[in-house]
Order: C-alpha cells, then structure tokens, then sequence
C-alpha cells in the first residue's frame, strides 16, 4: 500500500451490540451447522454417555431414588446443568479451533488434519485450564479461545514473552463489570430457552412413543441431554464470535489509531 492509498484509506473498529452478535451467530448456524455439529460431538457423544451413566449411578444409589418417581427426573436435570457448563470448555475445544481457522478462510474449509494438529498443541494447557485450573474461568471468561487459539507459553523463558496467564488477565483487564452485564442476557436465555426446548422436544417424542410415565428413561436419556447440549453449542459459538468482538474492539482500535495518525502525518 503506497502513501497515497495509505492517506484515503480508512478503518472502522466499532463494538457490536449483544443483538448483534445473536444476528451473527445464527448466520453462521445457517452457513456452518453441518460442520459445528461435527466438530461439537466428537467429545459430546462420548461424554453424554458416560454422565448418563454417572448421574444414573448416583440418583439410584446415593439418593435411593426410582427412576419412575417424579424426582428422580428433577435431580437428573439439575446434575446434568451442574455438568455440562463444567464439560463445554474441554468438549467445545475443537469446534474453537475450526472457527478460528475457519475465520481466516473464507473460500475453504480447514482440513481435518489441520484442526487436530492445532488442538494437539495446545492439548496440555488444554487439560491444565480446563481440569485443574477451570475456576478461573469464571474470573476469565474468554479462557477456552484464548488457550485454544492463542496458544502463548506456559512459562515465560524471555522478558518480552507472554505466558497464557498474562495474557488472560491483560485480555480481561477491567471487564468485571462488561461481563456482569452480558450474563444476565444470556442467563434470561437459557432460563427461557431450555424448558421451551424440552416441553417442544418432549410434545414431539409423547406423539412418537408415548408420554413421559411410560418411558421415563427414555426422556431422562435422550430429551434433557439433547436440549442442554444443543443450549450450548449455541453459546459456544456466541461466546466465540463475541472473544473475537473483543480482540477487534480493544487489538484492532490501535490499527485504527495507526491509521488516524498517518492520514494526519500525510496531509501535514
């Protein structure tokens, strides 16, 4: 780019609105599902199993309760909304890796190889965050992509390189408040959303196999599982688009003041 595109050109860094970023995630629901799904259920299928297993375990032996009682399926449900938002940063970490590189390829989709490569390099910080360290994650929200994506040095061997923790916390650096304000959206959404989905979802399965006294297990099994899951995989990919908001709202503002500066520099 030569001095006198440099001086008519311009670049526009805005925040987008939390509507906004709802707008956008169902745009690329509709262009990539396919794929979110893909790489969403790889770890998905696999643990859904094992928590029905465990969590049927635990209300049959630790709780002493029948599963055609009433409440077995209350204690189903709120043990599986205690583990599923622990599981989605380990399990949602492959789909972050294909959104990251998907972003960066607008023509083509990232191949297989490439998106396991990526997520096997960052597979032991992966397991550090996501086992030992999640609680922080409440303290930084953005942990999953920024661990995932970036990719920054456990321990720092240089004085000018950043480790992932300092990075975290420069990333978040005065969002207390920012995140505070964009839960409570997203807590209205799941509240409203996920019984709407399971009375929809059970409606449709009492048409087809009949009503809940009849297969408990089968709702138990199949209907919360899938609703809850399905809640998060929306999130994730929201929760993607709006770490990428971020970096281009607080990273991309000093493109923009770059620029301001040379047009100003040019035109003296």
């Amino acid at each position: 780019m030569n001095d006198t595109q440099l001086d008519k050109h311009s670049v526009t860094i805005r925040k987008r609105s939390v509507g906004e970023l709802f707008d956008l995630t169902l745009a690329v629901f509709r262009t990539e599902g396919l794929s979110i799904l893909f790489w969403f259920s790889i770890f998905l299928v696999p643990l859904a199993l094992l928590d029905h297993v465990l969590v049927s375990h635990f209300i049959e032996n630790w709780l002493l309760l029948d599963s055609e009682e009433d409440a077995y399926y209350i204690a189903y449900v709120l043990l599986l909304i205690f583990f599923i938002p622990i599981q989605t940063p380990f399990v949602s970490s492959l789909l972050i890796v294909y959104l990251g590189k998907r972003m960066f390829m607008s023509d083509i989709r990232p191949r297989k190889a490439e998106v396991f490569i990526m997520w096997l390099e960052a597979l032991p910080q992966l397991i550090l965050y996501t086992f030992f360290l999640l609680p922080l994650i409440l303290l930084y929200d953005n942990l999953p992509e920024i661990v995932v994506l970036e990719r920054a040095p456990l321990f720092r061997h240089k004085k000018d390189r950043v480790t992932t923790f300092r990075r975290l916390q420069n990333f978040h650096r005065n969002r207390f408040g920012e995140q505070f304000v964009i839960f409570t959206p997203l807590f209205l959404f799941g509240v409203v959303l996920i019984p709407a989905l399971i009375l929809i979802t059970g409606y449709l399965l009492y048409l087809c196999v009949g009503s809940y006294s009849v297969y408990p297990n089968l709702y138990c099994a199949v209907v919360t599982p899938v609703v809850c899951w399905t809640i998060m995989m929306f999130l994730v990919v929201f929760h993607f688009l709006r770490y990428i908001n971020m970096r281009i709202e607080r990273e991309g503002w000093d493109v923009e003041l770059i620029f301001r500066a040379e047009r100003s520099r040019l035109k003296e």
